[in-house]
């Protein structure tokens, strides 16, 4: 009976860990920050590589990196296009070239000690079309950074187990440019807009380009732990 309780434990706990997990979009998500991550798929969590990005993937694994300086960097090339249902008509984005680099130093205090830094931009893209284009009266361009800058400690217990906490300090910035509608303008003292008058305006009437900016420092905290039961087996 016991063997039975234990068997139907360890099922359903494997059924846990190994469920599958929703999937979404990244969005404005950079996640390409080591090439050595890129070629693993991502899976840095539990299987940090040596080259200073586990300060990112996981703050716990750069007590097992020892000395380094690493350099990374991505080059993000948006292309795409439009084409409306009724008429046909076409937009493409502008073409942009991002380049998106990432630092990492790690250096260690001691046997059980390390102190990492991480410089880069996991939050940041931008998209842009001509100010002619089909959906510019919903935005032509969209621009966010988010640059950060990671200070982390990590403390080994011997080859099995590690924890890693360090600030977030993030300097975030935001720029949003579309066109408005004359025809959806209201006009005041009147429950009419310039459209909806007799004679009105048609749609699709540019009237003004609206430009929002913005940007904010904040300052948060990444966590991370690793367990390496095994050479062949670890936990992030």
């Amino acid at each position: 009976m016991r063997r039975y309780v234990l068997a139907m434990g360890i099922l359903m706990l494997a059924v846990v860990l190994l469920a599958p997990a929703g999937a979404a979009a990244q969005g404005f998500g950079i996640y390409e920050y080591s090439a050595c991550q890129m070629a693993m798929g991502g899976a840095g969590v539990a299987a940090p590589c040596n080259d200073g990005s586990a300060n990112f993937y996981n703050p716990a694994a750069i007590a097992w990196d020892g000395r380094l300086l690493g350099v990374a960097g991505v080059i993000i090339v948006p292309r795409g296009g439009f084409t409306q249902d009724v008429t046909g008509a076409t937009s493409d984005l502008v073409d942009r070239y991002f380049p998106v680099p990432a630092f990492y130093y790690v250096q260690p205090l001691g046997t059980s000690l390390a102190f990492g830094l991480a410089f880069g931009a996991p939050y940041g893209l931008s998209t842009e079309w001509p100010e002619d284009s089909l959906g510019r009266f919903l935005g032509y361009k969209s621009k966010v950074e988010g640059i950060y800058i990671q200070p982390t400690l990590a403390w080994k217990a011997g080859d099995k187990f590690a924890v890693g906490f360090g600030l977030d300090i993030t300097q975030t910035r935001l720029e949003l440019k579309q066109h408005a509608d004359l025809y959806y303008v209201p006009i005041t003292g009147t429950p009419y807009t310039f459209g909806t008058i007799p004679g009105g305006v048609p749609k699709g009437t540019d009237f003004a380009d609206i430009k929002l900016k913005g940007e904010s420092m904040q300052i948060g905290y990444h966590v991370g732990a690793l367990i390496k039961p095994s050479k062949q087996f670890a936990i992030g």
